[in-house]
């Protein structure tokens, strides 16, 4: 993982080869180096609206976008790289007045595409705000997507071009949902992290990443 990667010497951030599973196909990631702290390996990053994330579940499954810019990393790959070892998860988030949050749990996987990519989060702590209406409410949640739907509430459909994601009834955080540039509409329609933007606005930017615990 890009953890590895920062220990061999590379600790420039950028696009790295890893290979999870010694038995396993190598593939390349977005690098997260945070000098003293080690390699971050990026699951997702929205920052401009330029992909739409409204994608099936092929698209999810095996991922899209570019890693130098906005992107999903691929279910598939995320599955490998959180079933390597144990994990922490941290979220970065902007709005549009350029403050700042995050999120942070102390343990994350998810399952394979038989368990329909079952998501696991553990404790949090950050700024983001959470209370069980952060990720954690999410937590044990099968992923979603329009073409193959298994909230049993129709979740995907029933805003109209959401993206694919861990939905529950249905969602009280999702950053795959519409980009909306000057953060208009509400919570159901952009961009959310209900504990912190509610219904106030959309999100501006999101960084999903990953690096080994203690």
């Amino acid at each position: 993982d890009c953890d590895d990667v920062y220990k061999a010497g590379q600790t420039t951030s950028g696009v790295y080869t890893i290979q999870p599973d010694a038995a396993g196909a190598s593939f390349r990631v977005f690098c997260e180096m945070e000098a003293g702290v080690g390699g971050w390996t990026v699951l997702q990053k929205r920052f401009d609206g330029s992909v739409d994330f409204a994608k099936d579940w092929k698209s999810y499954k095996i991922g899209f976008g570019a890693l130098v810019g906005e992107f999903w990393l691929g279910n598939d790959k995320i599955y490998q790289v959180s079933s390597f070892r144990a994990y922490i998860l941290r979220i970065d988030l902007e709005n549009w007045s350029s403050e700042t949050v995050y999120a942070e749990y102390d343990s994350f996987y998810i399952e394979d595409e038989a368990a329909k990519y079952r998501l696991h989060v553990g404790a949090y702590s950050g700024t983001a705000g959470d209370g069980g209406e952060g990720l954690s409410y999410h937590d044990g949640c099968r992923f979603s997507t329009h073409d193959q739907d298994v909230s049993g509430y129709d979740c995907v459909a029933s805003n109209g071009g959401r993206g694919g994601w861990w939905y529950e009834i249905c969602d009280i955080v999702n950053l795959n949902q519409p980009y909306k540039h000057g953060g208009g509409g509400n919570k159901t329609h952009g961009m959310q992290w209900w504990p912190w933007a509610a219904h106030r606005f959309s999100i501006k930017s999101s960084v999903m990443k990953i690096r080994p615990g203690p």
